[in-house]
């Protein structure tokens, strides 16, 4: 139980009126020696009793007493009370890697071969039909089981040409303009030589002159997307494998990546003969290429998210909620989470929030579903026990029972056995980069209670033995009035402590008062009666009273939470020694 000291002046004030008393009463010769043998003992009879008077309101702000750095603060603009505790960031990468095609054994070329007449020296051959294809077979199995579902890949190669090779004693060999390299449909190519334009599969020469042809004609180009839902592309996904002993997901068998078809050669070539022996040419047409790099994949995807978050330190609370007794039964208790997450992926969380204190036992409560998502920044989440669904841009995520973790005023808060799992949409995600998601968690919960909020604290107010160690007297009477602006009502019993904070066994104090709560703002008034007697004839001895303070919100007090700005306040107090008062003048 807290147990908290006050100097009190109160008894101190009814000696004072009693010593004013006394000496209007009475006429001494200055010339009297006290000194002399005589007993001074003096009683004065009847009740006395100081008459009724106001104390200043109480703020709270000044009876609890807070830290400046605690986790009790009030709010800058309302004055309503706040627990808040920060935590600290935390990050974590996501990654699907990236995949290298190789290409080198991937085409098998085409040719045709022209024989020209004797006779025909310097004669064209006129134009002739070059309609063959080249075979596509590339296959890859080590593309990450990551990739569940793929509908198409930007890609880039990487020194890859349609190459013509020319033998023969054919001169001025040339691809007529028009020619066109026609690509499967899935291919999507882009031209990186002047003399060839793209469009979607197909690379057509547009020079006038055409394009001669030598031993070793390159022409450059790239495949820049690969259509899986089109037919000759085909993938099937790997197997994703999770450890048995912890649940975890880990990558298992890889994927395999199919491209097949043919790139269609169609146009006409012309040339001629060098001699008028007549002559041969053998055309020979295929892709020479080193590798494909897929850059980035259009996909359902589902990779590993390993989400951590540090925990939560309840640090500098103040005295009357540090006690093992207290029970605090928050209305509106609120933890945010703010996420930030740059990656194209939506991820699901379900996790379990503990909260631990020395000496009690762990409260849990499950957190399911909270969706992260993609490309957010700051995104807040308040877990609550009150609403769901967005507003004012936070989203609500009601979680029941969540009150139970902190009613106990824990030393520390984790959020533990988290899951996650990346919501199984198609998105376009680069491959290979590092995709930081950061989170970062806090609690900001008003201060407003319900019924089962159970605060018991002490209240010391002592210092009295110092007016009263001459004294003598069997009793006093207190009566006031008790305005009460808090949202909380209290409970007060009373003993009877010497000077060194040892109960009196012989006196008694009658109190057992009940103050109700101020409710939504409006002061609660009650009336207080009590007395402090003895079963012995006089008190003496006595250096004060130890309150014992129980604290609790019955009544309509779940939506008014403390504020800095509320108070206590005592009218009317009186104080009556019952029976007159002896003091001790020697």
């Amino acid at each position: 139980m807290m147990e908290r000291k006050i100097k009190y002046g109160t008894i101190a004030g009814v000696c004072a009126l009693s010593m004013i008393g006394l000496n209007s009463c009475m006429k001494m010769d200055e010339t009297y020696d006290l000194e002399k043998d005589i007993d001074m003992t003096i009683t004065v009879g009847g009740n006395l009793t100081i008459p009724g008077s106001d104390t200043e309101k109480m703020l709270l702000k000044d009876l609890l007493d807070l830290e400046e750095d605690g986790v009790i603060v009030a709010n800058a603009t309302t004055g309503d009370y706040h627990l808040i505790q920060d935590g600290e960031k935390n990050t974590t990468a996501v990654n699907v890697p990236g995949t290298t095609v190789e290409m080198t054994n991937g085409f098998k070329g085409a040719d045709v071969s022209i024989t020209v007449p004797p006779y025909s020296y310097g004669k064209p051959i006129g134009s002739v039909s070059f309609d063959k294809n080249i075979s596509i077979e590339v296959s890859q199995n080590n593309i990450t089981s990551y990739i569940r579902e793929l509908y198409y890949a930007n890609t880039n190669c990487i020194e890859t040409y349609l190459v013509f090779f020319k033998t023969g004693n054919l001169a001025d060999v040339r691809l007529d303009k028009d020619f066109t390299i026609e690509f499967p449909d899935y291919i999507t190519v882009k031209s990186e030589d002047a003399d060839w334009v793209a469009n979607e599969n197909v690379l057509t020469l547009i020079n006038e002159n055409g394009l001669e042809v030598t031993e070793s004609t390159r022409i450059k180009f790239q495949i820049t997307k690969i259509d899986f839902e089109a037919d000759g592309a085909d993938f099937t996904p790997g197997h994703i494998m999770t450890n048995a002993l912890t649940g975890e997901t880990i990558d298992g068998e890889d994927g395999i990546l199919s491209l097949g078809g043919e790139i269609a050669l169609n146009g006409n070539i012309s040339g001629e003969a060098t001699s008028n022996q007549g002559g041969t040419l053998i055309l020979n047409a295929n892709v020479e290429s080193e590798s494909m790099n897929i850059e980035s994949v259009y996909a359902k995807v589902d990779p590993k998210v390993d989400i951590t978050i540090k925990p939560i330190e309840l640090n500098d609370l103040p005295d009357v909620l540090t006690d093992n007794e207290v029970l605090l039964d928050l209305t509106d208790p609120r933890i945010y989470i703010t996420l930030s997450n740059p990656s194209p992926l939506s991820v699901n969380l379900s996790a379990d929030l503990i909260a631990m204190k020395t000496d009690k036992e762990d409260k849990k409560v499950h957190i399911s579903n909270i969706k992260i998502p993609a490309e957010n920044e700051n995104y807040k989440i308040c877990i609550n026990q009150i609403k769901d669904g967005e507003e004012g841009g936070i989203n609500y995520v009601k979680v029941e029972g969540l009150s139970t973790i902190i009613e106990d005023i824990p030393e520390k808060i984790e959020m533990t056995n988290i899951e996650t799992s990346v919501e199984q949409e198609p998105v376009e995600i680069e491959l290979g980069k590092d995709f930081t998601i950061e989170t970062d968690y806090n609690i900001d919960t008003p201060l407003m209670f319900g019924p089962r909020t159970d605060i018991n604290y002490s209240e010391t107010i002592d210092g009295w033995d110092a007016d009263l160690e001459d004294m003598e007297f069997e009793g006093i009477e207190v009566s006031m009035t008790v305005v009460n602006e808090i949202p909380l009502g209290i409970n007060l019993k009373a003993e009877a402590i010497d000077k060194d904070g040892n109960k009196l066994n012989n006196v008694e104090v009658d109190m057992d008062v009940n103050v109700q709560a101020g409710a939504l703002g409006n002061a609660a008034r009650q009336d207080v009666t009590f007395n402090i007697t003895t079963t012995d004839g006089t008190i003496n001895g006595l250096d004060g009273i130890k309150l014992n303070i129980k604290a609790n919100a019955k009544g309509q007090t779940g939506e008014a939470a403390l504020n800095e700005n509320q108070s206590i306040q005592i009218i009317g107090l009186k104080l009556k020694l019952q029976d007159g008062i002896t003091m001790d003048l020697n």
